[in-house]
Formats: C-alpha cells, sequence, structure tokens
C-alpha cells in the first residue's frame, strides 16, 4: 500500500524530500526563536541592524526557506516569516515571500498584520502597501465568484 501523499516518481519523490526536510529544519529553527522570553523584537531597517543572535537566526531561516520549506509555519506568536522579515528589514525576503504569495493581511496573535510592524515610509512599507492592495482585491474577487 503506497502513501499517495507521496509522489510516485523517483526525481519527484527527491524533490519532496528535500522539501520535507527543509520544513522541518525551519521548524527547528522557529522553535529556537532568540526573542523567546526577552520580549519584543523591535523593528530594524536594514537586516544587517539586528541584533547577531537574530541575524544567525534568520540566517538559519532563510536558507531551510531557499532549500523549499514550507513558507507557511508560524512560530508560537503565530508570527509568519513575512513578519520576521518586516521586522529584521530583509527588504529582498519581504520581496520573495510576497511573491510566494504569503498574505500580508495574516496577523500574528495580537492581530498585528506585517504592513503593521514595517517602518513608516520605508521601502518595504511602500512595498507591503502594493502586496496589500493585492490581497485586498484577491479576497472580494473570492467573495464576489465563491467556488
Amino acid at each position: 500500500d503506497v502513501n499517495e501523499s507521496v509522489p510516485s516518481t523517483l526525481a519527484a519523490r527527491g524533490r519532496y524530500l528535500r522539501s520535507r526536510h527543509a520544513t522541518l529544519r525551519l521548524r527547528d529553527v522557529i522553535d529556537r526563536d532568540p526573542s523567546r522570553g526577552t520580549g519584543a523584537v523591535d523593528t530594524v531597517e536594514r537586516h544587517h541592524m539586528a541584533h547577531p543572535s537574530l541575524q544567525r537566526w534568520w540566517a538559519d531561516a532563510k536558507d531551510a526557506i531557499l532549500q523549499g520549506a514550507d513558507v507557511d509555519l508560524r512560530d508560537d506568536n503565530g508570527q509568519t516569516l513575512l513578519h520576521w522579515a518586516v521586522k529584521l528589514g530583509d527588504f529582498k525576503m519581504v520581496r520573495e515571500l510576497c511573491k510566494a504569495g504569503l498574505s500580508t493581511l495574516d496577523g500574528n496573535d495580537d492581530a498585528e498584520r506585517p504592513i503593521d510592524l514595517a517602518l513608516p515610509d520605508s521601502r518595504i512599507a511602500d512595498m507591503l502597501s502594493e502586496y496589500f492592495g493585492r490581497d485586498q482585491r484577491l479576497i472580494l474577487e473570492q467573495q464576489r465568484w465563491p467556488r
């Protein structure tokens, strides 16, 4: 009896296993969130301005993402990777996560959306506003044309 959630071709299985392994690595990285127990992390303008322990943590997370991890994972505070990319001022990763379809409308446990965490008048805030509009239009479209 073959598990139907695992692809049948050898190449597809290899991609699936690499993605699954990367997702498990990312879950491990998220679980060792360096801000745990130390309070909120302040948003910084550029990721190299973050505390060194956060920089290392984020580098590990990005590595897992680039290896094909599930980008929809959340931490214990309900924050998505998009929330973290915004907080850590990583413009390129914010752009890539938005392109990958992560919603700018999703709030964390405190109902903060990624756009709420962006520094005002920053490049990240400007970009998120564009994607925020896209996400709002998609929701309106789905409400207008239910499946």
